[in-house]
């Protein structure tokens, strides 16, 4: 029986190309080997040739040439590559061709490379988030974890944190149709700027997002500085909130002050340096007093108050005098030979002023400067200070009372003890 024996070492001998890889299931990153057999036309196996120069690999799932491959025989007429590592996940269909002087001879093998699972691939992190939303709103924060060769990595939706500074957000991740994509729902009710930071395993990457406050839903009378006095700036500050708690600013214009013992029609308040917060300077005229402040907003068909009580005291030091009078002088013969001085103080709002018995000069036209006690003898705003002088000499006294600069003249008989 005749038989045909192809010619070794001749390339054009070859009629019929046969490609398997194994295995034909790997992950992304894992290897496969190659093995080509050829065969004449009449099926025989052709041999002796140079696997590297004359099969040609393509890779039709990138449409590109494979490179870099080394073959050996491995069989009559089988040729086996090198390891081929497999980076890209997807179902490749490699081609292995050979070309004749004839025509061209080729055979396909389908590899299935899928994506790795777990968070020892993780090697990138790419995070998505609005850069901007408002208190309270969900926004939706997508996170893409990718291995060192950009393939997305399953199975990682647990792992995934996401923090701002210490703090860990409470948000779950799921996966979606995209392998390696994973999506949760965030919402930030704190106004202002948020650094977050997505990590897993050694991969992070942050975004600076922007939440706004809501429209305003309370007006709260903060506070009214310290130690507020008749004749002093007092500042007072208020702050507008949303449903949150956020800080509202632009309505400086839309805020107004009464008082319940004064008139702050004309009072304007400007922003503070906080976020939300206005103030504005009130200058108090009625001391002594019980104040209750209220203040008011109002947006749309929504109007929102808040009120604060707090004592306003009388002035106090000579400085804020601007008058006064005597309102009676009373010689008490004796021993000490005394007088009492009753004087009523008012500043420049008529209220009672709180003084010191050195605030006081007494001069005598007899016994010059004087010793002076003094006792307050009112209350409120007509509180009035009875001053006693003792050791007068006997004799008529024009007696001179002076107060910040201010003065008062009174004739007293003193009659001795017994004359």
């Amino acid at each position: 029986m005749p038989v045909t024996v192809a010619q070794q070492n001749d390339v054009n001998a070859v009629g019929r190309v046969h490609l398997e890889a194994t295995p034909g299931a790997l992950t992304a990153g894992e290897s496969t080997v190659l093995s080509v057999t050829l065969k004449d036309r009449y099926n025989n196996p052709v041999t002796g040739l140079s696997g590297g120069d004359l099969i040609i690999i393509k890779d039709l799932f990138v449409d590109e040439e494979v490179t870099g491959l080394s073959w050996r025989e491995t069989g009559s007429g089988i040729y086996t590559s090198s390891a081929l590592m497999m980076k890209l996940a997807g179902t490749h269909s490699l081609q292995a061709k050979v070309v004749t002087n004839i025509g061209e001879y080729d055979d396909s093998a389908t590899i299935q490379v899928n994506h790795p699972s777990g968070s020892r691939y993780v090697k990138q992190v790419e995070f998505k988030v609005p850069a901007e939303f408002n208190a309270g709103e969900e926004v939706t924060a997508e996170v893409t974890i990718k291995d060192e060769y950009g393939n997305g990595v399953a199975g990682v939706a647990e792992a995934i944190t996401l923090t701002e500074g210490a703090y860990v957000l409470n948000i779950n991740f799921r996966t979606t149709d995209t392998v390696g994509v994973y999506k949760g729902m965030l919402t930030l009710t704190k106004a202002g700027e948020h650094l977050l930071k997505v990590t897993i395993s050694e991969a992070n990457e942050t975004k600076l997002v922007k939440v706004n406050p809501l429209a305003a839903a309370a007006l709260y009378l903060k506070s009214i500085s310290a130690g507020a006095s008749v004749g002093e700036n007092t500042v007072v500050t208020v702050r507008l909130t949303d449903r949150f708690g956020n800080g509202v600013s632009g309505f400086a214009a839309d805020i107004r002050l009464s008082d319940d013992r004064e008139d702050l029609s004309d009072i304007r308040f400007r922003p503070s340096s906080v976020e939300g917060e206005y103030e504005a300077t009130v200058l108090l005229t009625r001391g002594a007093l019980q104040h209750t402040m209220t203040a008011t907003m109002i947006y749309g068909v929504d109007q929102f108050n808040s009120t604060k009580s707090w004592w306003v005291d009388v002035p106090s030091g000579s400085r804020h005098v601007v008058g006064f009078s005597i309102d009676d002088l009373q010689q008490r013969a004796g021993s000490n030979q005394q007088a009492d001085i009753l004087v009523s103080v008012r500043d420049r709002y008529d209220n009672h002023v709180r003084l010191n018995a050195s605030d006081f000069t007494i001069s005598s036209s007899l016994d010059g400067q004087l010793p002076v006690s003094l006792r307050v003898a009112g209350s409120g705003t007509t509180a009035q200070y009875s001053l006693t002088i003792i050791s007068l000499s006997p004799g008529r006294h024009t007696l001179t009372l002076t107060l910040n600069g201010i003065s008062e003249t009174r004739e007293i008989d003193i009659i001795p003890a017994g004359g």
